[in-house]
């Protein structure tokens, strides 16, 4: 079962989507355009020579770190895959974002790794994520093999969860049925055309939420702008 996170609060897989700009699609990419580093949680930009570099993009994200790139289709601009905070100095943990280059989109999930209850460290979340061409009859993706607990179940429930890389924007799919298999994704792993994202063991800030507290608690904020 997908459950929406409040970005740290809670402790389930969660995506959401922030439109920074009033635009239906990507802008085109420069050909040759790639990520070239941070500087002040500002995302920048590196172009082949004699080319201009696509703008910097300003985010309102704390302790960025890049983890790869999920290109698109040509002409269209790549995701940024990206693990950060929502805040400066908060116990929250750090998430995993994929940011569309131009700006356009961005997409927050739970980082992988162990969830424990923090009333009587019982595990709430197990989950892997992998990146690039990762499962067979799909092209750029994020997948996340996670188990979960789903209401006052006793078991963690399995599913995968797809968000494939398409033109205009992300593609995603919760499988619970006829899911992908994660021996697929260690595979290519091993090809070198997958990469793992490492986890990490926590446990919650409460107790599972309810329905009316299961809400993002950054809804309609831009984390993500374009600076000239």
């Amino acid at each position: 079962m997908l459950i929406k996170n409040t970005l740290g609060l809670c402790c389930f897989l969660f995506l959401f989507q922030v439109v920074a700009h009033a635009q239906s699609s990507s802008t085109l990419w420069p050909v040759n355009a790639s990520f070239k580093g941070v500087e002040n949680n500002n995302i920048v930009f590196q172009a082949a020579d004699g080319v201009i570099p696509p703008s910097s993009l300003q985010t309102k994200l704390h302790s960025l770190e890049y983890l790869g790139t999920l290109s698109s289709p040509e002409g269209h601009a790549p995701y940024l895959v990206i693990s950060a905070k929502t805040c400066d100095q908060c116990d929250f943990p750090k998430n995993l974002f994929l940011i569309r280059a131009d700006g356009s989109d961005i997409a927050s999930f739970t980082y992988p790794g162990k969830i424990k209850s923090h009333l009587n460290g019982r595990s709430l979340m197990e989950s892997r994520v992998f990146f690039g061409k990762c499962i067979n009859k799909h092209d750029q993706v994020l997948v996340v093999f996670q188990k979960d607990k789903v209401d006052r179940r006793r078991y963690l429930q399995s599913s995968v969860f797809v968000a494939e890389v398409g033109q205009e924007n992300l593609k995603e799919k919760l499988m619970v049925r006829r899911r992908p298999s994660i021996k697929s994704a260690l595979n290519k792993v091993r090809k070198k055309q997958c990469q793992e994202i490492k986890g990490f063991t926590r446990k919650s800030n409460r107790s599972l939420p309810s329905k009316e507290e299961d809400k993002p608690i950054l809804p309609e904020m831009a984390l993500v702008t374009k600076k000239n």
